[in-house]
């Protein structure tokens, strides 16, 4: 019977504490719902869509922001120079992407996120961002321009 009643006490004050720091001091009783939120369960915002989307062909001057995934080309203008920018690979750890040039020969790169690969025949440079990787996609920005 002692432990019953020893066991009944424990949970009652286990109660009472917990009741107590419910309440909040000059408020009303009213509590901060954010504040009592565990950081571990608030979620961080997703990263913003990539600003042209899937539209490859926004790329074609060598100005966009395109998520892609292993198998997209991209199809440049002729001032580069190059054949189609091919996505070759898509892993955790970088992104792959070979081309061709107009005249022969041929390319090929690979960037981690936050990294570039730069290519070019001298006359124009393309530069190729790896914004983020997902699970099978990448967000890249292409950036154009002569070289420095």
């Amino acid at each position: 019977m002692r432990e019953r009643a020893l066991g009944a006490g424990v949970v009652g004050l286990a109660l009472a504490v917990l009741l107590a720091g419910c309440g909040s001091g000059g408020d009303g009783g009213r509590a901060d719902s954010s504040a009592s939120l565990p950081l571990m369960s608030r979620v961080s915002d997703p990263p913003p869509p990539p600003k042209d989307g899937t539209n490859l062909a926004a790329c074609r001057e060598g100005r966009c922001e395109v998520r892609v995934r292993a198998g997209d080309q991209i199809e440049l203008a002729p001032h580069f120079h190059a054949g189609p920018l091919v996505i070759t690979a898509v892993e955790p750890d970088g992104l792959s992407v070979r081309w061709t040039y107009e005249g022969g020969g041929s390319g090929a790169g690979k960037a981690s996120p936050n990294s570039t690969i730069t290519f070019g025949d001298g006359g124009t440079l393309l530069t190729i961002h790896v914004e983020r990787i997902g699970s099978d996609s990448a967000v890249i920005r292409l950036m154009s321009g002569e070289p420095s």
